[in-house]
């Protein structure tokens, strides 16, 4: 059972986490208050396939003129370039998702990463960025963890 969610950057939400889940839990408030949003990010983080998840939820709003923008939070009018998910369990186990914003042309707009923790993706990122400056031609950590 889910125990805990912790959103950064996604839709509406710039900070927030949730503590103390019970089995069955209600979400209310006014409208655009990010209840959806944290429906979304629950079914986003808790799925075993993330990116397939998000799909689903990007489909369901074709009407937006870029869907996969619109998942990742707007804030004082930059849009965030990263969105990051934690979901606990009572087993004490969290599973963790990175939605990345992807400005290269001919790839998908938004990659997803998963199953590390907010700390060791950046410090993998960290890295990454220093091998990048010792050699330009090195891939960088989106790209590692895509094609792994």
């Amino acid at each position: 059972m889910i125990k805990s969610i912790a959103i950064e950057n996604l839709r509406g939400i710039a900070e927030g986490k949730i503590d103390d889940l019970a089995q069955v839990n209600i979400i209310v408030g006014p409208n655009n208050s990010g209840k959806s949003t944290i429906l979304d990010a629950l079914l986003i983080g808790a799925s075993p396939n993330p990116w397939h998840v998000i799909q689903k939820v990007v489909d369901r709003r074709k009407h937006l003129v870029d869907p996969h923008l619109w998942l990742l939070s707007r804030v004082n009018g930059n849009r965030a370039i990263q969105a990051f998910l934690t979901v606990a369990t009572d087993e004490n186990q969290e599973r963790f998702t990175v939605i990345n914003l992807v400005n290269q042309a001919g790839q998908t707009p938004v990659q997803v990463t998963y199953g590390l923790s907010k700390e060791e993706y950046e410090e993998l990122t960290k890295y990454s960025n220093n091998i990048r400056k010792l050699n330009p031609n090195a891939m960088n950590m989106e790209q590692i963890l895509y094609t792994t």
